[in-house]
């Protein structure tokens, strides 16, 4: 009987340590002790580039060969301490997926989800303009670095600038040279993941003034206007007057800026200016040059004569001129201003009385002369 006591007694015991055992083999206290923990992270969604602050505990006091992953990616921590951890948000990060910490081979538990956002267009600058137009995108979650990411003007891709997770700078593709009005921008990051679309006024090629309306051959003539490009190249730009093609001096999207071509005669002629072989015209009125008078007079062997007029091309102009007197040929050092011609007279003075002698002055081809009466 003492023995059936004694065993019943130690059965109780037995059963607590069994269950005792049980329980500590399956939870592993040892381990979630000393393992990390994230509890949350910040920002919840955001695009590439994005700093996520990561908050637990035990996640060291520096990095070692500790690792942080985002959806079993890889990702290289920008600070690290015991309770917070920056990371930033790769390029090719997934669509959306959960942080985790491994330190010294212990796992962290997974952080809540982070959603990798779609970009964002807030603004174009300018929201107008033509082939070639630089314009600045503003907005969020492009990404610090363009990668695989891209633009597009209506499903043609932009010549990219510079990039950065807030402001892309591009130029508008020359390709859509024979759009107009409104077209679609779109960035794409990574192939995959589209913005809102922002409208773009592609504005057709339209001239408002000339300036000035009428002057010699080779002077400089400016066109206001606007849709013109931003650059001459990017949209084949020509600007042709009475047939002949003019030397374009400077192309924006508002001005450009040429030399009068050689022409034959003078008078009223069409420009025409092509962007991106659209054709739009409008008039100038090459001038003949006018000689109206001269001094000294008479003029005096090997002194300076000065003939006033018209058009005979301002130093800044580029066109071929010459000043030919009778029976003394080209004069081959003569001061030109658009209203005034100067040179030493070659003529040697009589004995009796005065002499006249025609004047010829040539500037681009058109001709003007004047007598001279000289001593």
């Amino acid at each position: 009987m003492k023995r059936i006591a004694i065993i019943f007694s130690i059965f109780p015991l037995i059963l607590n340590l069994v269950g005792c055992g049980s329980s500590g083999g399956g939870g592993n206290p040892l381990s979630n002790s000393t393992a990390p923990s994230i509890t949350s992270i910040t920002p919840a969604n955001g695009g590439p580039g994005t700093v996520v602050t990561i908050q637990g505990v035990r996640f060291g006091s520096f990095q070692g060969t500790s690792v942080v992953s985002y959806s079993g990616v890889t990702v290289t921590p920008s600070s690290w301490s015991d309770s917070i951890i920056t990371v930033i948000v790769p390029q090719n990060a997934p669509a959306n997926g959960s942080f985790q910490i491994i330190v010294n081979g212990q796992l962290s538990n997974y952080s809540s989800s982070f959603s990798v956002s779609n970009p964002v267009i807030s603004f174009l600058s300018p929201q107008a303009g033509n082939a070639g137009q630089q314009v600045t995108i503003s907005g969020q979650y492009f990404g610090s670095e363009q990668g695989n990411s891209y633009v597009s003007f209506n499903a043609q891709q932009a010549q990219i600038i510079s990039w950065s997770s807030t402001a892309i700078v591009c130029l508008v593709p020359a390709s859509l040279g024979s759009q107009s009005g409104s077209v679609s921008v779109v960035v794409m990051v990574d192939g995959n993941r589209s913005s809102n679309i922002a409208s773009f006024n592609f504005s057709a090629p339209a001239i408002n003034s000339i300036s000035p309306a009428s002057d010699n051959i080779g002077a400089i003539v400016a066109i206001n206007g606007q849709g013109f490009g931003q650059n001459q190249s990017l949209v084949n730009g020509q600007v042709t007057y009475g047939g002949q093609t003019a030397q374009i001096l400077s192309w924006n999207d508002n001005l450009i800026q040429f030399r009068v071509p050689q022409v034959s005669v003078a008078g009223t002629q069409i420009i025409v200016v092509t962007v991106n072989g659209r054709q739009i015209t409008n008039s100038f009125t090459v001038e003949n040059p006018v000689a109206n008078s001269f001094s000294p007079n008479p003029a005096t062997e090997n002194q300076l004569i000065t003939i006033s007029g018209l058009h005979f091309g301002a130093s800044t102009d580029s066109v071929s001129r010459n000043v030919q007197v009778q029976d003394a040929g080209f004069i081959s050092s003569v001061n030109y201003s658009d209203n005034s011609i100067s040179f030493i007279w070659p003529i040697q003075n009589t004995i009796f009385g005065t002499q006249q002698k025609t004047v010829t002055i040539s500037i681009g081809g058109l001709t003007t002369s004047i007598i001279v009466t000289a001593d």
